[in-house]
């Protein structure tokens, strides 16, 4: 058998028997073996997003909406909250939270506002970046209707934010029931006591009158504490938490217009011990510090009335009040100022939570300023009484003399 002969026109060989007994040959099997592997992909695809289930339009859609945010967010997700401005709806740098251009090259989620902050910021992006999928393949999943399934994620978070703001509005409070899932809720819950069976929790502070510096207080409240940045070893699902709430709270930020929410605290884990452990009423922000929105999520599966630690929220100041239970898996978010004052009633069991405060630009701001000027003032206070003490000292020396 003749060798198809290299670098020459293959019009010149399309009579030969060699050619055209063989090449065609080669050419079907190369084709049938990427159609197979074509059909293999979909036929994946199909069996994990598009298959028919026994649900509803909208069950389907809020269980697609679920498994694609949690690919988006896992790895420990994105500690820092990239924001959505109120008027312009424009996302902020993650290094440094200025106005943003660019995204990252391989999840397009991570925004920044120039290379140099991509490339400092890495270090810390990149094990949050990996297992995601690459967005250069350009493979988009489609579903229900040729909707993009990352659009109905996108749409299922602003309605959720849409209902939050506005029952906030109307309520001062609103809570969301199921709202990472049994399985998820159950890994959190496990990481909480990890931490509680380690040691780390300790007393619980109260922040003093002019909100610099904090004091212990027993009559007031029994809870241990522990502040979690996301980091920690094994408090992965904590950390996915985390970004979750910043994911809503930047969509509900979008809606809000007499806020400008920025960033956020650490997340508080508290512990009740039982044996009657609980709060006195307390308002969250009463020295306008900055908080506008409380964010608690509650961990406690089975929880009754009977077992107490319910909150008691006091909406509008007054003395009507209701009471939240905490049950595993809610997430209650209400105003931080003095429009909620609210307790935890004595709790008789160990009753776990996580809260989150989110600090608006401005306020947080004005905050710091009057930090400084009372900082300053204290230190001219006691340099003042210092030259006094030595003028008074020098005196009774020359007295003595």
């Amino acid at each position: 058998m003749d060798d198809f002969p290299v670098g020459q026109n293959i019009e010149k060989h399309r009579s030969t028997r060699t050619y055209s007994s063989m090449y065609p040959k080669i050419l079907f099997k190369r084709n049938t073996a990427a159609r197979l592997n074509q059909w293999a992909a979909d036929s994946r695809r199909r069996s994990l997003v598009l298959r028919p289930l026994p649900f509803s339009y909208e069950q389907r859609k809020q269980n697609l909406s679920q498994l694609f945010l949690r690919a988006r967010l896992r790895a420990g997700g994105y500690l820092r909250m990239s924001r959505l401005s109120p008027h312009e709806r424009k996302m902020l740098c993650d290094y440094c939270n200025q106005e943003a251009s660019l995204t990252c090259s391989h999840c397009r989620i991570a925004s920044y506002c120039c290379t140099e902050h991509r490339k400092n910021d890495w270090k810390l992006h990149r094990r949050k970046c990996m297992g995601q999928p690459t967005a250069r393949t350009g493979t988009h999943f489609t579903g229900m209707n040729s909707y993009n399934v990352m659009d109905l994620v996108q749409n299922s978070i602003t309605q959720q934010a849409k209902s939050v703001v506005e029952t906030l509005r109307d309520k001062g409070y609103c809570y969301i029931d199921d709202f990472h899932g049994d399985d998820t809720a159950r890994k959190i819950l496990s990481e909480v006591k990890s931490l509680h069976q380690d040691h780390k929790f300790t007393d619980g502070e109260l922040v003093s009158s002019n909100g610099n510096g904090s004091t212990l207080n027993k009559k007031i409240r029994d809870d241990k504490i522990a502040w979690i940045d996301g980091k920690e070893d094994n408090c992965e699902t904590i950390s996915y938490h985390m970004n979750a709430v910043n994911l809503l709270i930047r969509h509900c930020n979008a809606l809000i217009e007499e806020y400008d929410i920025e960033h956020r605290t650490k997340a508080m884990v508290a512990c009740y011990p039982g044996l009657g452990s609980g709060y006195k009423r307390h308002v969250d922000n009463p020295n306008e510090d900055g908080r506008c929105i409380t964010t608690l999520y509650y961990l406690n599966p089975g929880w009754t009335e009977e077992r107490g630690g319910m909150l008691k929220l006091y909406p509008g100041g007054g003395e009507e009040y209701v009471k939240i239970l905490p049950k595993l898996d809610r997430l209650l978010l209400f105003w931080s100022d003095r429009r909620n004052p609210h307790e935890v009633e004595p709790s008789h069991d160990v009753r776990y939570a996580i809260t989150l405060w989110y600090f608006d630009k401005s306020e947080r701001a004005r905050f710091r300023e009057r930090q400084e000027s009372l900082a300053i003032k204290e230190a001219n206070t006691k340099n003042n009484e210092k030259v006094k003490q030595d003028k008074s000292t020098k005196e009774d020396r020359e007295a003595i003399e």
